[in-house]
């Protein structure tokens, strides 16, 4: 992780890629990154050269060192405890953490998130939020889901 945060910003495109793709492993570890992924993900050649600005990924790209080097430990999911769902959605993205009581606090159980779909870029943010949910769920084992319905905050 220290060598992570070491990283200096990259000078191209195949630099970025790298990077991201460094972190691929993380996804489930590191909430909102898909949020700030995306803002990655987007980056051209032509921004890296002259001219490009390149002030939103530099803070994306940092916030996202930040979050490895800080990234909570994960809880393992329960069935048989309460499920709370943290929903984010914006023009680009979104996430979702699930969480679950253990001594008196909610702790994070996983972390989800994803660039939205050329489809979706319209959809309502109401219509994003549930989208959000269903991909938390998504990939629970089937013995896992519970019958009664989350807490959403």
């Amino acid at each position: 992780m220290a060598a992570i945060a070491e990283l200096p910003f990259p000078k191209s495109k195949k630099g970025m890629q790298a990077f991201l793709g460094a972190l691929n492993y993380y996804n489930r570890f590191i909430q909102d990154m898909a949020v700030y992924g995306a803002v990655l993900y987007q980056l051209k050649d032509d921004d890296f050269g002259q001219g490009g600005d390149l002030t939103a990924a530099k803070v994306a790209f940092a916030e996202l060192k930040k979050r490895v080097a800080d990234a909570p430990t994960l809880r393992h999911f329960d069935a048989a405890r309460e499920v709370h769902v943290m929903l984010f959605a914006n023009e680009w993205a979104l996430s979702s953490t699930l969480l679950q009581p253990h001594e008196e606090k909610l702790h994070p159980v996983r972390f989800c998130g994803r660039v939205l779909k050329a489809n979706e870029l319209g959809y309502h943010p109401a219509e994003k939020e549930v989208l959000a949910f269903a991909t938390s769920t998504e990939d629970l084992p089937y013995s896992s889901r519970r019958k009664d319905a989350p807490h959403l905050h």
